[in-house]
C-alpha cells in the first residue's frame, strides 16, 4: 500500500511512499497550485493512504 504525505502550498511537496519513495515540489502553474498535474501524479500513485499537513 502506497501512503502519501502532502505539505500544501505553493512552496510545498508531495511524497509517496511505497515500495520506494518519490517526492516532487508541488506542481505550479504561475501563482496557483496546478490542480490537474497534481491530480495525475496521484492518480498514478494509487495511494491506500494520504495525509496533509497543516500550518
Amino acid at each position: 500500500m502506497a501512503v502519501v504525505g502532502i505539505d500544501p502550498g505553493l512552496k510545498g511537496a508531495v511524497a509517496v511512499l511505497g515500495d520506494q519513495v518519490d517526492v516532487i515540489d508541488m506542481p505550479t502553474r504561475g501563482k496557483d497550485i496546478d490542480g490537474s498535474s497534481l491530480a495525475a501524479y496521484l492518480s498514478r500513485a494509487s495511494p491506500g493512504l494520504a495525509m496533509g499537513v497543516k500550518r
